[in-house]
């Protein structure tokens, strides 16, 4: 990556030297290719926000921006008919040269100042955007408080120079590499979605189907009306044949049979949605949950389900946001299920469907009572909570 940054910064570079007036500097003399402007028309309005959000907008079931796109096409035609001929016979080098001639010099400044205001609200954004999956690569070199920062210097600082000492042939050429590598990126990131689901479908009984025993299994048919105290788990039998004798006031779990005191055996399940990606490692809570689940994650990661109920965990993170697939499951042990957030669907229809069957103890949207920030990780990777937090928690949201 950091020669990915270099490289383009130096081609940026070296292709500003060719230039020795205003007329390079903003219109390469009229010398690019039209095919290496049109890529990077297109490089320009393709954002980091483009490129990361709407593909999950998309998947989601939101086709707005497909229009967004067709009114792009339309748009571009009436333009190149009938404005730029005009624009290239008066031999113009900036659209605000053509406003001063026919409107004067004051509606020129204020067309200009307009643009360098919105533009540089809306870049913000942008740049910002793209600091986030260099903050994430570099999230193990930097201490999590700086990597975020250090991105967007690095990012802006290199662009600035490239673009400033290049001119417009440097941005041109700058955005047909990058053209080039998002499509790459994004045909690679296509192959492996469908080789993964092409897996699944011809192997459908070797992934692995984490699940209590069956001896253990939950009622379907337990009462919505169950209180947070009442089991919905069969009892086990205090001293199963051949075993030796339980302690006084000890009893095997109603999870995983381990035994533990009758209290803590028998309360309430606490589930929580762990994240898999590298930064987050190494996770905590996992040895002291009674069963957990492992998912694959949209985004080419697992995802965890931790389910604690004789264990107890002082540090249990990084806590991530729902899934509907994990919300059923909290919900076939009546299980408190915390999480930072979700998806629209397990938002909007999932957890509203289900929530007389578990206990929603949301960060997203609810406050972040058991939960904290860490700072030896990086957002999103760094709330925490723990088992204390999450019970004591429940009374103050009103269960």
């Amino acid at each position: 990556m950091l020669a990915y940054l270099a490289g383009t910064t130096a081609l940026g570079l070296r292709l500003g030297r060719a230039q020795h007036t205003a007329r390079d500097y903003f219109v390469a003399d009229h010398g690019l290719p039209w095919w290496a402007i049109l890529i990077s028309v297109v490089a320009t309005e393709t954002s980091a926000i483009t490129f990361i959000s709407i593909p999950a907008l998309a998947y989601l079931g939101d086709l707005t921006f497909l229009q967004v796109a067709a009114g792009y096409i339309v748009g571009r035609i009436i333009v190149s008919v009938t404005l730029l001929p005009r624009y290239y016979h008066g031999e113009l080098v900036t659209a605000y040269a053509l406003l001063e001639r026919r409107f004067g010099r004051a509606t020129r400044r204020f067309a200009s100042s307009i643009f360098l205001v919105t533009r540089a609200l809306a870049d913000s954004v942008r740049l910002f955007a793209t600091a986030i999956p260099v903050a994430l690569i570099l999230g193990g070199a930097l201490p999590a408080a700086a990597v975020t920062p250090v991105a967007i210097i690095v990012l802006g600082a290199l662009t600035t120079v490239y673009t400033y000492y290049g001119g417009v042939r440097a941005v041109v050429w700058t955005d047909v590499l990058q053209t080039g590598v998002y499509l790459v990126g994004g045909i690679a990131a296509a192959v492996v979605i469908v080789a993964a689901g092409t897996l699944i479908w011809l192997l459908p009984g070797k992934s692995a189907q984490p699940s209590v025993s069956p001896s253990l299994a939950l009622s379907a048919a337990a009462s919505s009306t169950s209180t947070a105290t009442d089991s919905l788990l069969p009892s086990i039998e205090a001293t199963p044949p051949g075993a030796t004798a339980l302690p006084a006031g000890w009893e095997y779990s109603d999870l995983d049979g381990v035994a533990a005191p009758a209290d803590a055996a028998h309360r309430l399940p606490l589930g929580v949605s762990i994240g898999d990606n590298a930064v987050a490692r190494p996770q905590s809570g996992f040895s002291s949950a009674s069963i957990v689940y492992q998912s694959y994650e949209e985004y080419g990661e697992d995802r965890y389900l931790m389910i604690f109920q004789e264990g107890t965990s002082t540090s249990i993170g990084g806590v991530r946001s729902a899934r509907p697939w994990f919300v059923r499951w909290a919900a076939e042990y009546k299980a408190l299920y915390g999480h930072d957030g979700g998806d629209t669907k397990v938002r909007t229809v999932t957890i509203p469907a289900m929530a007389s069957y578990f206990y929603n103890m949301d960060n997203g949207a609810g406050g972040s009572c058991p939960y904290h920030r860490i700072t030896t990780r990086v957002a999103p990777h760094n709330a925490y909570t723990n088992s204390a937090a999450l019970i004591s928690c429940l009374p103050k949201k009103g269960y």
